[in-house]
This record gives C-alpha cells, structure tokens and sequence, in this order.
C-alpha cells in the first residue's frame, strides 16, 4: 500500500507540475518566490546533496549527482535561484524513492532473519540449557521438540522427525529426518523430536549463507548498472563542453546554463540501481534468492528451461494406487514388506508407501544395513532377510531376474503416468506397488507464460521410467529425458550449453 501511495503521490506532482507549465501558473509561482528563500531551500535541501558529490570527487568518482550539482551552480550564478530550487526538489525525489526501495529491500531481509530461531536447547553437563543460538559450539548436543525451529546446521543423532525444508530447499513436502541425516537451521520439525550433533551455527550455517547471498545481490551492480557508471562519467564532460560551446558562440550564460540542466535527467544512472534492487528485494521475499543484478539480466536471455518431475511439476506427494503381490504374497504382506524396506528412505516415492502401509495400520519391522542406490532404489536386510526396492535397471544390475508378466504390468502402470517400485527379497520379486502424483495446478499456466517470455525448449528431466515420463511431458506439452540418475543431469544441462543454449534448472 505505501508504494501505490508513494506511486500517486508522485503522478499527481507531475501532473500538477504539467497543467501548471501549460496555464503559465508554474512561471507566475516562479517569479514571486523571493531569491532568498529559493536559495535557502537550495541550501537546505540540497546540503547532503553536494556533500555526496565532493565526497565523490575526492575519491576521484563521478556520479549523476555531479551534473545536476553543476546545474544548480549554473542557475544559481545567473540568479535563477527558483530553477535552482526546482532541481534540489526533484533530486531529493529521487533519493526518497531509491531510499524507500532500499529499506524494503532491508526489510525483506530482516524478515528472513526471523524465519532463524534465537535460541537453542543445548545437553550440557546431563541438563537441558537454553541458550542463544549464536553461543552453540560445534559438536554440541542440540535437541529440538516439535514444532521448533532447528537453530542449527548438523547431524540427527537420535529420534525421528518430520522436517519442513521450504526455507532451505523450497521443497512443499516435509521430509523424513532420523539418525544419520542432515538438518539445516530455520527449517521446522513439524512432528517428531530430535537430538542432533551441531556442525554449522550463525552465519556458516546454509541459512546464513542465503542471506549473505542476498546482502551481496543487493550490494553487487548488473552489467547495465555498471554501463550505467560508465556512461555517467563520459556524459558529464560531453555535457559540459558543449555548454561551454554555447557560451562561446553565443555569448550567452543562460544558454549555457540551459543546455546544463536540460541534460539533467541521468535516469539511466538512477533508475537501473532502483530497479535492481528492488528486484531482489522483492524475490527475497518470496522466498526467491537472487545472487546479484548480472543473474537477473541474464534470465532475458534464458531460451531453455529444464524441470525436475518429482515436488517441481508434481505436488511430490505420490500416492499407493496398485498393489501387485505375486502368488505366494498378500498384497498387505508385500505393502508392509516395501514400507519397512523404505522406512529410512527420504525419497517422496517412500514418503508415499509408508504412508499407505501405516493408513491401513499395518506392523512395519526395523530395516538393517540400510543402503541407498540413488535414483534407482533402496536395500535393507529385513527380519534377516535381504529385500529391496527400487527400479527394473537396479534389479537387472544385481542380478535379479524380473518375471515378464511383472515387466508387462509395470509397463502399462508406467503408460497410465504412474511410478512403479518393484519389490525383492532374498534374491526374488515378490510384487511392485505403483504410485501416482499429482501435477501442481499452477504448471500448466507457468510452462505458457515461460512460452510467451520466449523460452523456446521446456525440458523435463527425471529418473523415472521412460513411461512415466512421457505421460507427464504429453499432458504438459514438453520434451523429456526418463531414467537420468541424479549425477547425470548435471551432463544434460552441460550437453545443452555446449549446443549454444541459455539454460535456466
């Protein structure tokens, strides 16, 4: 609200200024304010003005104050003190206005700083302190409760805990934290206690380094503010020699004069830092993280954009919609087979299956020598018994034969747009289970405004199957790459900008 009223109070200060110049009443106000008080507002309002300007100069800069200062003395010294007075007045505008868009920027970061919790509950000497989180030493015992902030980056030790990220990863799931796993500070344990090791406090920490970036974004200058300074600093000697031609063929200090404080306006030099910083700002608070001007200069040029499908194009909540239990198997004995086998996997395709294994109340065992295969699956030993799950390509690499009606089903589940875990134990597939999410209502609208921005190629990068993707891509209208293992994609965006692409992931 106080922008649009700092918006309106500005429109009608040009408009009346404008139908004031059209009626002469401009010229009538102009020539009854005494010269002593012009030059006393002249003085007055622009002291900090010409301070700025000597400071400046005396580090052997030049800025776009340094011109309209030049023309204020101009006027001054052919006692048009009123016109004097009428550039102080528009200049100081112009600060208010670089001023207010710098403390909202301010703003934006101090409510970041909130979203960090002030204190912290440290194990000290076998008790509970409190203490401010800045005090918390590396390797010591903090434990966070349920609903808390995590104040600090570390290592869970103990407990089991449901784990907002938004701030951290933008991820809209919460996401499963037990011993072994990393948390990071000003995320919120929404359900579920732990007791974790410290690794990072205060600024190290990977929140603390977020607002560093920010601080620096609005600190940093984009190439068309930089070209903005440069500009400045040959413009301003242009503008005076041909001032100084004016007089010389004309014989005229007014004209001099004039053409100085017509080539007043410098709003390259005014506007470009506004509007930058106004733009990081502005993302920061929309939990957006911009690094600096040059990147947001350099997403006009993006003409290839690639997606991640899980929690990016989907909501990243899959839900259990088929259960396949090969003979010998109930379908409750293999969903509480894969959700034990799951259990320690952060995965959202884990998320989903323990999530249906414990709506139907089912008894989940403790998994034992855990380990994780990225983007293809997990393995667990259960009551003894070595299990997994994961995709066809983890079982053909074990050496786990997949019998062709289980191949023919997952095929067609695949078609359908749906994930397909196959399910393994001791060495034999015992059944898959499908799951299906849901795309964000608000992609489709997105993916066409990336279109009308002039994104030519929508690229849709995952680690699942070729099927699954296909359906996705088709509905949405994008190409896709299926069965890409986290490290590859980095090679997929490298392939891209070697073929001449500006790729934004």
């Amino acid at each position: 609200l106080l922008g649009w009223a700092l918006v309106s109070v500005i429109a009608a200060v040009a408009l009346v200024g404008i139908a004031g110049e059209r009626l002469g009443l401009v010229e009538a106000l102009v020539e009854r304010i005494p010269p002593w008080l012009a030059l006393a507002a002249v003085l007055a309002g622009g002291y900090p003005i010409f301070l700025n300007v000597v400071r400046a100069l005396r580090n052997r800069a030049v800025t776009s104050h340094a011109l309209m200062t030049l023309g204020i003395l101009g006027a001054i010294a052919i006692g048009q003190y009123a016109a004097a007075a009428v550039i102080v007045f528009f200049m100081r505008l112009a600060d208010f206005i670089e001023g207010h868009t710098t403390e909202r920027s301010r703003q934006a970061i101090r409510e970041l700083l909130k979203l960090a919790p002030d204190t912290a509950r440290v194990e000290r000497e076998g008790r509970e302190v409190v203490l401010p989180a800045e005090q918390v030493d590396r390797g010591e015992i903090v434990l966070v409760k349920p609903g808390e902030r995590i104040p600090v980056d570390g290592t869970v030790l103990e407990g089991r805990a449901s784990v907002n990220q938004a701030p951290i990863t933008g991820e809209s799931v919460p996401v499963e934290k037990q011993a072994g796993a990393q948390v990071f500070a000003a995320t919120i344990c929404e359900r579920g206690a732990l007791r974790l090791r410290t690794e990072r406090v205060g600024r190290d920490t990977t929140f603390g380094q977020i607002i560093r970036l920010v601080e620096e974004a609005e600190a940093s200058k984009a190439p068309v503010q930089r070209f903005a300074d440069r500009f400045t600093a040959y413009y301003i000697p242009v503008v005076v020699a041909v001032a100084l031609g004016t007089y010389l063929v004309g014989g005229r200090a007014t004209a001099a004069v004039a053409t100085v404080l017509v080539a007043c306006s410098c709003a390259i030099a005014m506007a470009t830092p506004i509007t930058v910083l106004a733009a990081v700002g502005r993302s920061a608070r929309r939990g957006i993280i911009i690094k600096g001007g040059r990147y947001l200069e350099a997403l006009a040029k993006v003409d290839t954009v690639v997606m991640d499908k899980t929690g990016t194009l989907t909501l990243g909540r899959p839900e259990v919609t088929d259960v396949l239990a090969l003979e010998g198997e109930s379908e409750a004995g293999l969903l509480a087979l894969a959700a034990s086998i799951e259990r320690r996997s952060e995965h959202a395709l884990a998320a989903g299956i323990v999530g249906a294994a414990e709506g139907r109340a089912l008894v989940l065992r403790e998994p034992k020598e855990f380990e994780v295969y990225p983007g293809e699956g997990v393995a667990a030993s259960v009551d003894g018994i070595s299990a997994l799950c994961g995709t066809e390509r983890l079982m053909a690499r074990l050496g786990i034969g997949v019998p062709e009606p289980v191949v023919a089903q997952a095929r067609r589940l695949a078609e359908q747009g749906r994930s397909v875990v196959l399910v393994a134990r001791a060495g034999r597939i015992t059944g898959l289970v499908a799951l299906a999410d849901t795309i964000r209502p608000e992609v489709e609208s997105a993916i066409a405004a990336l279109r009308a921005l002039g994104v030519r190629r929508l690229l849709l990068l995952t680690g699942d199957r070729r099927e699954v993707a296909a359906a996705v891509a088709h509905r949405l209208g994008v190409d896709f790459e299926a069965e890409v293992l986290p490290e590859q994609k980095i090679r997929v965006v490298e392939r891209l900008q070697r073929e001449g692409r500006v790729v934004a992931m």
